[in-house]
């Protein structure tokens, strides 16, 4: 089985050079502050980046030059893939995530 490589290193750096943080870093998943969007590894090495349903249009697009200016001179290959909702588990401390591709 082969373990694909993630590049968590130059996602921390992209988002650090941003003036926000990770906040948490799961399996593939990593969160970044503020929830307007996340990044989640593909199994060629990209990092897939979905943004927040709630977060309008016009700052996503914002977000998203900012960050694929930053991963170029990080030489980190960033896809804007699409959505995400995230919502607590009822009676639970879980947390359900689910992507919408475009």
């Amino acid at each position: 089985m082969k373990i694909p490589l993630r590049p968590l290193g130059k996602v921390i750096q992209v988002v650090e050079e941003m003036g926000l943080q990770v906040t948490h870093q799961y399996d593939d998943i990593v969160f970044v502050e503020h929830s307007a969007f996340m990044f989640k590894f593909s199994d060629d090495g990209n990092a897939d980046l979905y943004f927040n349903v709630d977060c309008p249009a016009e700052d996503a697009d914002k977000i998203y030059k900012t960050i694929m200016d930053l991963a170029k001179n990080n030489k980190l290959d960033v896809i804007r893939k699409g959505t995400f909702e995230m919502k607590q588990v009822e009676g639970e401390e879980n947390i359900e995530i689910k992507f919408h591709d475009e």
